[in-house]
């Protein structure tokens, strides 16, 4: 095992040292966060080109040091699937990275397989096998085990030989900038805000209940995300999902209703009945009454309608075939009927202008215009237009 173990202050600032005029870093990270709000950093793994280092930042007073290399813009952050990374740094140390390369989009780019582990990626491109054995390794631990270490070190001294070979594909392709605009959301700090009601916003079960019900669900899911945060963990353990559908459509019936639901625990009733209580009593607030009167009202569809969506995902996905990108980057058939139905959401996905440059301005068009299509069989043609 070629690298240096860094656990103390003087090592790690030995390191910054060592780097301080290095061009690119490759990095991952290995933390668990299981049973808790705030996951714990347990390593953070790096190679640059002077040489291999496992960080372990549990011992650590600061890692301010290396938090700043991945907001220097002259360095190049190479990683994969690093948006889990960049997050977790973000939610811990509020750091917004700059300049960054990620291996799995820009595989999207230029192959047509989005998302791709980081095991297949090696194989294909350096036919290298990596295992996979310790994936659910409990990094907390110490002394780590010697083969945990290898297979952490295993995450990153692959990934400079594979962003310089997917860099020169990127660059005969013409789509360096694509992949730079893509993840140019990544060095956004807006990009890291939580926004409270997302969670209630996407659930599916807030369609389907009376207004003062829903506000009830997002009252609920407020109060469980901001205890567990307060307690540290995980919002499963302060309130099982399961059970949150049964609390919200039986609450007006009283406790004894929820007392004996073999879906809820009676600890957890007795525990918390008078505060549920509290939150479906409440008198609604006008900004709660603003939220629920901007939820999309779900109507049921045409079969014309499906038949559109699903034409119009055969489009796309054809043009990305033709163009050999990943269809599942370019506009995912989950999101497409967002996207269509949501202008808000239609911004933000072609604000970078690749999408557009790749789709044209025909299927820009049929995305953008929220309008059914006719379809004419002659013999054996099928003609398609855009009602009017």
């Amino acid at each position: 095992m070629n690298f240096t173990y860094i656990d103390t202050e003087k090592q790690l600032l030995d390191f910054i040292n060592d780097n301080r005029d290095i061009k690119w870093m490759a990095f991952d990270t290995e933390f668990v966060g299981e049973k808790r709000y705030h996951p714990l950093l347990c390593l953070i793994q790096v190679v640059t080109e002077n040489g291999s280092y496992i960080i372990d930042p549990i011992p650590l007073p600061s890692l301010s040091p290396f938090l700043s290399l991945i907001e220097n813009e002259r360095i190049v952050k190479i990683t994969h699937a690093g948006d889990n990374d960049y997050r977790l740094l973000n939610n811990l140390y509020g750091v917004v990275p700059k300049n960054i390369f990620d291996t799995q989009v820009a595989a999207a780019f230029i192959t047509t397989t989005y998302p791709i582990s980081f095991q297949k990626l090696a194989d294909r491109e350096l036919k290298v096998r990596i295992p996979k054995g310790y994936t659910v390794t409990d990094w907390e631990m110490r002394p780590l085990n010697p083969k945990h270490l290898q297979y952490a070190i295993n995450d990153v001294i692959y990934l400079p030989e594979l962003w310089k070979i997917m860099s020169k594909r990127l660059e005969e392709r013409k789509r360096t900038t694509w992949l730079k605009d893509e993840l140019s959301k990544l060095e956004r700090p807006d990009y890291y805000e939580i926004n409270p009601i997302k969670e209630a916003l996407q659930s599916n079960l807030l369609q389907n209940l009376s207004q003062r019900d829903q506000i009830f669900l997002i009252r609920l899911l407020a109060w469980r995300r901001t205890e567990a945060e307060k307690r540290n963990i995980s919002r499963e353990m302060m309130l099982p999902f399961k059970s949150i559908g049964m609390i919200v459509k039986n609450i007006h019936e009283g406790k004894s209703a929820l007392k004996h639901n073999r879906m809820i625990s009676d600890k957890l009733m007795e525990k918390n009945w008078s505060t549920f209580n509290e939150l479906y009593l409440a008198k609604p607030t006008d900004e709660e009454k603003a939220i629920i009167e901007k939820l999309p009202r779900m109507e049921e569809e045409t079969p014309m309608q499906i038949l559109s969506f699903d034409f119009l995902h055969l489009l796309i996905r054809s043009r990305c075939l033709e163009q050999n990108i990943a269809h599942s980057l370019v506009l995912p058939k989950s999101s497409l009927r967002e996207v269509v139905e949501n202008d808000t959401v239609m911004r933000e996905l072609f604000s970078n202008s690749w999408r557009k440059e790749l789709l044209g301005e025909t299927i820009m068009t049929w995305i953008s215009e929220h309008r059914p299509m006719q379809f004419v069989i002659e013999g054996d043609h099928c003609r398609v237009s855009m009602e009017n």
